[in-house]
């Protein structure tokens, strides 16, 4: 076992030395870096817009390092998504043209499909080549090639870019009043319950504040009005006017719009109810236990009736 082990090791280290005498052979030199679309780095950026014909202009800026969208509607960002647009300031170009002599309407440039800007940044990006897929994008005076992951981006609706957390990050919740319960922190620290609820010890308190911490939507849409089965305000420490949200519907998902923001909030059903009340143990009972088949649909196979 030894002598194999020395075996590998000594082949190892002769590999490597093979590969640094090709590295740095007279002559060799490494394959230059790809220039890239613009001269900025993502971190540098403050201000995006996106233009797309027949649509809104969605406008993005950070501002205290926190991304907010300021029109067509005005909320905070989803950070991952507008990183998927700030990809495109230190994109590589695969391949690059003058503009002069280009008939930039074979390239979907001649009007461009999305303007972007990046600060004062102009990138206009057009269809994909046929080959490749790399999509045309023209920065100035000339047409670049790159790889095609930053325009499903730029083709999202304004609200594909609101953040799906209900609360912002860190909120620490003074006060909260659902349709049939609400909560007040005191002084020292302990909650007031209306209607006092014998339920209610520390850890279920904590538990529903934690769930509306942490709540995420599935997907935001606009709010177009419609059923109010009940309001639900949340004060949070520091902020004046507490938030505000309306129940549109508990059944088949949780839906929360907030009237202020223009906004609905989808969470679905799993665990949105939570939201809605203190948890008692009977309600983790309930939710922990196996659903049981009605009849033999569950031993057949056949759906329930």
């Amino acid at each position: 076992m030894r002598s194999r082990t020395l075996l590998n090791l000594a082949l190892i280290v002769l590999a490597a030395v093979l590969g640094a005498v090709a590295y740095f052979r007279p002559g060799h030199h490494p394959a230059p870096k790809k220039p890239t679309l613009t001269a900025l780095k993502p971190a540098d950026i403050t201000r995006i817009r996106i233009e797309r014909p027949g649509h809104a202009t969605i406008r993005l800026r950070r501002e205290h390092g926190v991304w907010r969208i300021t029109a067509p509607i005005r909320a905070r960002a989803n950070t991952l998504r507008v990183e998927g647009i700030e990809d495109a300031a230190d994109a590589p170009s695969l391949a690059g043209y003058p503009v002069p002599g280009l008939q930039l309407k074979q390239f979907g440039l001649a009007p461009p499909k999305v303007r972007l800007w990046l600060n004062g940044h102009e990138l206009d990006f057009g269809d994909t080549d046929p080959i490749h897929q790399w999509r045309y994008v023209r920065v100035g005076d000339r047409v670049h090639m790159i790889g095609d992951t930053v325009y499903p981006f730029l083709t999202m609706p304004p609200t594909a870019f609101v953040n799906l957390a209900l609360l912002p990050p860190g909120a620490d919740i003074e006060a909260l009043n659902l349709p049939h319960l609400s909560l007040r922190r005191g002084p020292k620290g302990h909650w007031t319950l209306t209607p006092p609820r014998k339920e209610a010890d520390p850890v279920r308190i904590d538990a529903l504040l934690a769930r509306w911490r942490d709540a995420r939507a599935l997907f935001i849409q606009r709010d177009h009005g419609g059923p109010d089965k009940g309001r639900i305000t949340v004060r949070l420490e520091g902020r004046k006017a507490p938030l505000v949200f309306v129940i549109r519907r508990t059944r088949p998902g949780l839906v929360l719009a907030r009237p202020a923001a223009g906004l609905s909030y989808h969470l679905g059903s799993g665990g949105s109810h939570g939201l809605l009340r203190l948890e008692t143990p009977a309600h983790r009972d309930a939710a922990a236990a196996p659903k049981r088949p009605r009849g033999d649909a569950g031993i057949r196979g056949r759906p329930a009736h």
